[in-house]
């Protein structure tokens, strides 16, 4: 690193006090010179005419007390010119700390816009897998749909061919929840809120097992994406997190609803799924919210965004308790 000479220059004020000090110093050499010459002149006047001069210099001391004041003088002088320099060491000290100072900002400064490119680079690319995934997704099943023929009232059963791709996957499988789960959950209208999710998480095992090969691959990739973010050292996690939601169509949000209480998904992925509010796009009122309404106490009225907040308070969710052993596995999951 090299320093400009114009920082390690004297400024017009230390310039000023050496001058000042330097004809200090003169003034000060001059009085002493003309004390001795008066004295030297009032002995050689007033003294014994036939003592020696040289008797008279050393005998009255007037020699020694000269250069016993021009030592001084040095000495102050000398003292003058390190109080300078030191002066200028501490200057250039300080300049130098906030140089380095400086230097470590930028280097932190740099480190930082590496770190977030490295970030949006990762982001990106996990968010193009993803929907590549959601893309790939197909679906070929045939449903049996039922039809009441109004003239005679008779129940005529049929079989449907359905063929479905990318993101109208996720209407279908909402179909197919609502004909696996909702059988025999509203039987019995005497079930407790825990006999209902039991039963809930029954039928759901149902479900997954027969499509678990579509919704697993997809929520393990969501789930990939909120850690990633989560665990980030970006200061503005929320704002990936939204960008993430926005991917996800009303759909996708309402099947991650109805994962949030089956039994296989986990305490971390619904954490995160509640940090970032990830169900703000849920449908909870219409027949695919079925579920939601006849399960809400199970969420947690955060899961569900800042703007959402206030209606599902009014539905009677409230904040759910996280143990901090919930919060922390995530690092070690």
């Amino acid at each position: 690193m090299t320093v400009n000479n114009d920082e390690i220059a004297e400024t017009p004020a230390e310039r000023r006090a050496k001058r000042k000090a330097t004809l200090f110093a003169l003034g000060v050499g001059l009085l002493c010179l003309l004390l001795w010459l008066g004295n030297a002149w009032l002995g050689y006047w007033f003294w014994d005419k036939d003592l020696q001069l040289g008797s008279v210099g050393d005998g009255q001391g007037l020699s020694n007390s000269l250069f016993a004041a021009f030592a001084f003088i040095g000495i102050f002088y000398s003292v003058i010119l390190q109080r300078d320099e030191l002066r200028i060491a501490r200057r250039d000290s300080n300049r130098m700390k906030d140089v380095m100072t400086q230097q470590e900002h930028n280097i932190a400064e740099q480190q930082r816009q590496a770190n977030q490119l490295n970030f949006d680079r990762t982001f990106f690319d996990l968010m193009s897998q993803f929907n590549e995934i959601t893309n790939s997704l197909s679906l070929n099943i045939t449903r049996l749909e039922e039809d009441v023929d109004p003239d005679t009232s008779i129940t005529n059963t049929y079989d449907v061919s359905v063929d479905a791709t990318g993101k109208s996957v996720f209407r279908e499988l909402l179909i197919e929840q609502r004909r696996v789960l909702c059988h025999g959950l509203f039987d019995e209208a005497s079930f407790t809120q825990g006999q209902r999710l039991h039963h809930y998480q029954s039928q759901y095992r149902l479900f997954f097992g027969s499509y678990g090969h579509l919704i697993g691959h997809y929520f393990r990739s969501l789930y990939t994406i909120l850690r990633f973010v989560h665990e980030s050292s970006v200061s503005d996690k929320e704002f990936y997190a939204k960008f993430l939601r926005a991917q996800l169509s009303n759909d996708e949000a309402t099947l991650l609803m109805n994962n949030y209480i089956s039994p296989m998904t986990t305490r971390r992925f619904n954490y995160l799924v509640t940090r970032y509010g990830m169900l703000k796009n849920a449908n909870t009122n219409d027949i695919n919210g079925i579920f939601f309404r006849c399960l809400k106490n199970e969420f947690d009225v955060r899961a569900f965004g800042k703007d959402r907040q206030r209606e599902m308070q009014d539905l009677g969710l409230s904040e759910k308790k996280w143990h901090r052993k919930h919060r922390n596995q995530l690092a070690g999951a």
